[in-house]
């Protein structure tokens, strides 16, 4: 947890001047900017979803039960784990 209220005001026992936060967890103006990064990060990761879906594959052979994924079906299935999770905490 950092000292400072995201507008650089430091937080102590005292209430910060700017938000009335004694801590920045409850800071509004930290509280916001986390909320806004983290719908940011949530896109950008739908972006990189979409432009993985055309470059996954896998490959079948005579001698494996199961295909074999390249590696942007792997991430694809990291990337959609994330997106899940993201919007399961939203």
């Amino acid at each position: 947890m950092s000292d400072k209220c995201a507008g650089g005001v430091r937080l102590t026992n005292d209430p910060c001047k700017r938000c009335g936060a004694t801590t920045s967890d409850t800071c509004p103006v930290s509280l916001q900017k986390a909320s806004d990064a983290f719908d940011g990060m949530l896109e950008a990761l739908r972006e990189v979803d979409e432009f993985l879906e055309g470059q996954a594959e896998a490959e079948y052979f005579p001698d494996r039960a199961s295909p074999v994924p390249n590696r942007a079906m792997q991430l694809l299935v990291e990337i959609r784990e994330a997106i899940a999770k993201a919007e399961g905490a939203k």
